[in-house]
């Protein structure tokens, strides 16, 4: 018993009388150890368990997140650069193939039109293409003596100076 926890042992005390009077007092000492074995066992075994869950879910989440949130984001980025930097070519189709990003997300749609997936169309996907519509129609509103005005009001911070010369 010397060798035990204090969690790994159990005693149980029992009072009586024997035939002559006197006061007898009994003892019964146990081990659990195998008991809190166990125990501790299963409770790591339960740790690990959420550890993984947790851990899946959150790698999960986040490849979800980028997939349709991060990375629309990062092409319409490229895309606004783009026009700030050529407004004319808002009007062509080099738009659409802009950026790093976009040629990342033309892999992902071939690769899914060969496993003949279906793919939604996301309101980040239709404000991308708000945006490559927009510069178009800027392009093709103020033509090529414009684009330059509008490309040097964009990259001055966004603000619009009509006293501009061009």
């Amino acid at each position: 018993m010397n060798t035990l926890r204090k969690a790994e042992f159990t005693s149980v005390k029992a009072d009586g009388v024997d035939a002559k009077g006197n006061k007898l007092v009994f003892t019964a000492a146990y081990s659990q150890k195998t008991y809190a074995q166990t125990e501790a066992f299963i409770n790591i075994c339960k740790t690990l368990f959420i550890v993984v869950v947790l851990g899946v879910a959150s790698i999960q989440f986040t490849k979800d997140a980028t997939q349709l949130v991060l990375d629309p984001l990062e092409r319409m980025i490229e895309k606004v650069k783009l026009i700030a930097k050529n407004p004319l070519a808002a009007a062509t189709e080099e738009i659409e193939q802009a950026g790093v990003m976009s040629f990342m997300n033309k892999e992902e749609k071939t690769l899914d039109a060969k496993e003949s997936k279906i793919v939604a169309e996301y309101e980040t996907s239709v404000l991308e293409k708000a945006i490559v519509k927009i510069g178009h129609l800027l392009a093709l509103g103020f033509g090529e003596a414009g684009a330059g005005i509008i490309g040097q009001n964009m990259t001055n911070g966004g603000e619009l100076n009509p006293m501009m010369p061009g």
